[in-house]
């Protein structure tokens, strides 16, 4: 292990079985959660941050239960300590730290509802009232426009059309 200051790690006989680990570093797989906190989360004031491995995405990466199995740590942990995830949930960080594993932080929801809490490009529009040009935006079927802008598109269209006639 890589020395950090101010953070004491467990001895590799605290660790329990010697098989790889969640991560595949030091060849160890801690048997408990206890043991996977430990080794694994770094405790700050308010986020439990994951620090063995992270996929491409930023989200902490645990194999437990075997080598074959892979659990994202944010899931692995909220399923441990608050019990099962239901069918059709995602797990939210509502910190917005995706290598975050508190629980507190975690809450299950719809997947549209976590990406329109995040600060992706759709939850960025869908919070957006106004056009560019500052008019509000009304809802039209399942769409939201600005009135005001498509009066002057379609004026302007009609107009190139009766030029062109």
């Amino acid at each position: 292990t890589i020395p950090t200051p101010g953070i004491s790690w467990p001895s590799p006989a605290s660790w329990g079985r010697t098989l790889p680990n969640p991560t595949g570093v030091n060849g160890f797989v801690p048997a408990s959660l206890e043991e996977i906190l430990g080794r694994w989360v770094l405790k700050t004031e308010t986020c439990w941050l994951w620090r063995g491995a992270l996929n491409k995405d930023g989200y902490g990466r645990v194999r437990h239960g075997g080598r074959r199995k892979r659990h994202k740590a944010h899931r692995f942990v909220y399923e441990q300590i608050r019990g099962p995830i239901a069918p059709g949930l995602t797990v939210d960080h509502t910190c917005l730290v995706r290598n975050c594993v508190n629980p507190k932080h975690l809450e299950p929801v719809p997947l549209p509802v976590n990406i329109l809490r995040g600060n992706g490009p759709s939850a960025i529009n869908a919070r957006k009232r106004t056009c560019l040009r500052g008019h509000q935006f009304v809802v039209r079927g399942n769409r939201r426009v600005c009135r005001q802008c498509d009066v002057g598109r379609t004026r302007r269209y009609l107009a190139r059309k009766r030029d062109a006639a």
